[in-house]
């Protein structure tokens, strides 16, 4: 099928129409069903973003305090909102799901510049009705603002790879530093985008003075927006930190020896979990003087003390970027593994696993061709140096969404150029092994890895467990995080005996320990370990009960070796991620680790 011209702008149209309509639908469908839209938990993003908009549109924001949180999305866009809408959230729904919808036909006009009229329909109808591009368009959440910046981005790139005029080069690359600077004060990865700008200065066939002006020219105004967040921030903390002052607290979440590579486990929703070197590391960065460790300061330390681990935690972060499930946090589109009310949301809606699997294959497709048509790649770029801006932090689905609009571009470019390529006889093998390994990767990479793999890999990258050090803290364990953790109720029935060894510093083996230890009792009950009693209250989460006896030490390992009974229905946690050989449960050792603390005093 051919459009001419007035065909496809009206498709164009009807698709942008279409999405607008959709994402409204579905928006005050989960407004009148699901509380977080309207009523979120006072510990997540979507309350503080709320309470943060309501104040500055009262009057009443303490600015004295500065921006922690990336300013622009709670103190502009949603303020703005709060002052003109007698009905807020009602006035956000509406907004978001009109940028939704420009989201739809900026795609489209991208790739129909790049790669024809098809591709842009497809790219248009991919987004359209892609679900997690719908569902967080509901929420006080950067999403669907950083997925329409994006898009905008995206378009401009492709708009000035094809101007002839310096005019409107000049014009255009002024639009282009200006949103950048509005998308970074959105969220602070964006910077890690602007390399695409000199990719772009380098294809242009224009002077180089012209170009270093440009680049000039895009940088000065980058940082224009940010300015006067920046300035509000340096007159409260008395030193330069930026629009945000939150950037070591968000890089230690995703940075330390113990994060997880995700925020929560598909299913549920509701805050992260800040693990003790979370703690400590940020303590470290806000203090003054010379005891002021700042992040990056004790990432790196910790990278030249395990380099091998860091770069194995990246590397989950990067499958996890790329695979199917849908990584919750403040909202879940499941919680408990049962859907949440909203009819329009749970219709049979584009999945990750197809637009991320087509998108891949593209991707590399066009890479692959990139020597032929240089700008068709500025949207691969972009792509590509966004997952390096999350690795680099940590995964929730909320942060993939923004760049869905050129990743739905790109599955609909891999679709539109598979016919013509099939055909080829030399390129149908490619073809088809680049189709199934894009596929297998998307849907089962990081579960391949994470059930048969990781357990080996942490052995050889992190031979001695985790330890978290400072001179307040001496914690020494083997198992992994709760999120995306294998965690499992230990089922030898009785448990009567518990062994387990940790690998320490041959200086500690004098210093005296404690163990913790993580058990779950939903109706309470008693633990008896070396004829010492423990009680343990009644909950449904998990608790952690401190024992003084059982431990020994020798050379560099230290053992707690225990007799242990049991009063009522309660559970010890082994971690199925993690196999040191270190953990026996009557005198037999398990493919797992015992979930157990060591700490050192």
């Amino acid at each position: 099928m051919i459009f001419i011209k007035k065909q496809f702008y009206k498709i164009l149209l009807a698709l942008t129409i279409l999405a607008f309509v959709f994402r409204l639908l579905s928006s005050f469908d989960l407004a009148e069903n699901y509380s977080p839209v309207r009523n979120p938990h006072k510990q997540t993003d979507t309350y503080t973003y709320q309470n943060f908009a309501s104040e500055i549109a009262e009057g009443k924001y303490d600015y004295s305090k500065g921006y922690y949180y990336q300013p622009f999305y709670y103190s502009v866009f949603l303020a703005s909102i709060y002052k003109l809408c007698p009905d807020p959230i009602t006035g956000v729904l509406i907004v978001q799901a009109f940028l939704g919808a420009l989201c739809v036909l900026l795609t489209a006009l991208s790739f129909a510049y790049l790669f024809g009229r098809k591709c842009a329909v497809l790219a248009g109808f991919f987004l359209c009705f892609y679900k997690m591009h719908i569902f967080y368009g509901s929420f006080t959440l950067i999403a669907s603002l950083q997925s329409f910046w994006i898009s905008l981005i995206v378009f401009l790139l492709v708009i000035i790879s094809k101007l002839k005029e310096n005019k409107h080069l000049i014009i255009y690359f002024i639009i282009l530093g200006l949103c950048f600077g509005a998308a970074n004060l959105t969220r602070g990865n964006i910077i890690l985008l602007s390399p695409v700008v000199i990719y772009l200065l380098v294809i242009l066939k224009k002077p180089v003075k012209l170009k270093i002006l440009l680049g000039l020219l895009f940088f000065v105004l980058f940082y224009l927006p940010q300015l006067p967040f920046a300035w509000q921030n340096y007159q409260v903390h008395n030193k330069w930190v930026g629009p945000s002052s939150a950037a070591a607290n968000v890089l230690a979440l995703g940075n330390t020896p113990e994060s997880a590579p995700g925020g929560k486990e598909p299913g549920s929703s509701g805050p992260m979990e800040y693990p003790l070197s979370y703690t400590i590391w940020t303590r470290d960065a806000q203090k003054t003087g010379d005891e002021k460790v700042s992040l990056l300061r004790n990432t790196w330390k910790w990278f030249s003390r395990e380099p091998a681990a860091y770069i194995e935690l990246k590397f989950r972060i990067f499958m996890l970027f790329w695979n199917r499930i849908e990584i919750p946090n403040n909202v879940s589109i499941l919680e408990r593994d049962e859907k949440i009310p909203g009819r329009f949301i749970h219709l049979p809606l584009f999945p990750f696993w197809l637009i991320g699997s087509l998108g891949l294959a593209g991707i590399i497709l066009a890479l692959k061709n990139m020597r032929k048509k240089k700008a068709a790649v500025l949207p691969v770029f972009i792509i590509l140096l966004y997952c390096a801006s999350i690795v680099i932090f940590y995964m929730l689905a909320r942060f993939r969404v923004p760049i869905m609009p050129p990743l739905c571009g790109m599955a609909a470019y891999f679709i539109i150029k598979f016919p013509g390529l099939y055909r080829q006889k030399e390129a149908r093998l490619f073809l088809i092994g680049l189709s199934i390994l894009s596929f297998v990767f998307v849907c089962f990479a990081y579960q391949a890895y994470r059930l048969g793999w990781e357990a080996r890999v942490i052995k050889i990258v992190r031979p001695d467990g985790i330890r978290i050090i400072d001179e307040q803290t001496h914690m020494i364990k083997d198992h992994g995080p709760l999120a995306f953790g294998g965690w499992v109720p230990v089922t030898t029935n009785p448990i009567k005996r518990i062994r387990k060894v940790f690998a320490i510093e041959k200086q500690d083996a004098d210093r005296s320990g404690t163990i913790r230890l993580a058990v779950l009792a939903t109706e309470g009950g008693k633990i008896t370990v070396n004829n010492q009693p423990y009680t343990v209250q009644k909950s449904n989460s998990i608790q952690w009960i401190t024992i003084e006896t059982g431990i020994s030490s020798t050379g560099n390992q230290a053992v707690f070796d225990a007799a242990i009974s049991f009063e009522g229905e309660i559970y010890l946690f082994q971690d199925l991620q993690r196999d040191y050989g270190r953990t026996e449960i009557n005198s037999i050792s398990i493919d797992a680790e015992l979930v157990i603390e060591l700490l050192i005093k």
